[in-house]
């Protein structure tokens, strides 16, 4: 008797609030939406037991810059996807072959935004997959769709964790799949950004460090006298004596940085780093 196993996804939904002054941001390309509508025909959608990931509505091009982010929230927000199963599309990264024009996939295999695009560069998100495919040789302009969880990213790429699986080779992605574009975005879209955040003054940290001396403040959610640090703000000025004496609501502008602590135990061990911070009150 053949037995099917359904595997659940969970779905991620964040939000923000406050108020402060505005920092501008670093100019960053806009992230490009899914090209899913206009594909051809829709082969099928993902199996019914299957809730899709739903990537986040705050992003650094609806976020408004006057709002403080509670850190919790930006937290949050940059590390959405990090430990979810996902469905992601995109091409295979690769130069087309000049023998029969088709594009290899390997047991790794890297999703690019553009089908043909060969440069290592390109790769959005890679896995290796858990079984090399039959069918290796495809059209460029195939779109390869891929699920599997969502690993610590390196080197500016999102990474599946090995064992993740080719769901289909076509015309199309399924419904409630995510662009390689869109998943990539999702973190590394913040990288550059200038924030404001809010949050508990948890202490100062110095570190002497052979290009000089580094200090550190850290911020736990505000108010929250016991809550974990969740964003560590590298100072770009001196720490003024105002944070320890009313630190349960401090405001600081920075940039947000790939120094990112990662944790899939909880998700309230995870870090976001900012740099070249200041104080903007409370």
């Amino acid at each position: 008797m053949t037995r099917l196993f359904l595997l659940a996804l969970p779905v991620a939904l964040l939000a923000c609030g406050g108020d402060a002054e505005p920092v501008p941001a670093a100019a960053l390309p806009a992230v490009p939406t899914s090209t899913a509508s206009d594909a051809p025909a829709d082969p099928g959608p993902v199996p019914d037991s299957t809730e899709a990931f739903v990537l986040p509505s705050l992003t650094p091009a609806t976020m408004d810059y006057e709002t403080p982010i509670p850190v919790q929230d930006l937290r949050d927000v940059v590390a959405a996807p990090y430990g979810k199963t996902v469905t992601v599309y995109g091409y295979v990264q690769d130069a087309p072959s000049s023998v029969n024009g088709k594009v290899q996939i390997g047991q790794t295999v890297a999703l690019a935004a553009e089908p043909g695009q060969g440069d290592r560069e390109a790769g959005l998100v890679t896995c290796r997959l858990a079984e090399r495919p039959e069918e290796n040789r495809v059209e460029p302009d195939a779109v390869l769709v891929l699920r599997g969880e969502v690993s610590a990213p390196s080197s500016g790429k999102m990474r599946l964790g090995n064992g993740c699986e080719i769901v289909s080779v076509g015309e199309a992605a399924p419904d409630g799949a995510i662009s390689a574009q869109d998943l990539h975005g999702a973190m590394f879209g913040w990288v550059g950004t200038g924030v404001s955040v809010i949050g508990r003054y948890n202490g100062t940290t110095t570190s002497q460090l052979p290009s000089g001396e580094k200090v550190t403040v850290g911020l736990a959610p505000p108010g929250d006298e016991r809550g974990p640090q969740t964003v560590v703000c590298v100072m770009a000025e001196e720490v003024p004596e105002i944070a320890s004496e009313d630190r349960g609501r401090v405001v600081l502008t920075g940039i947000v940085t790939e120094e990112w602590t990662l944790s899939l135990r909880s998700v309230d061990r995870s870090v976001i780093e900012l740099a070249d911070c200041h104080f903007a009150g409370r």
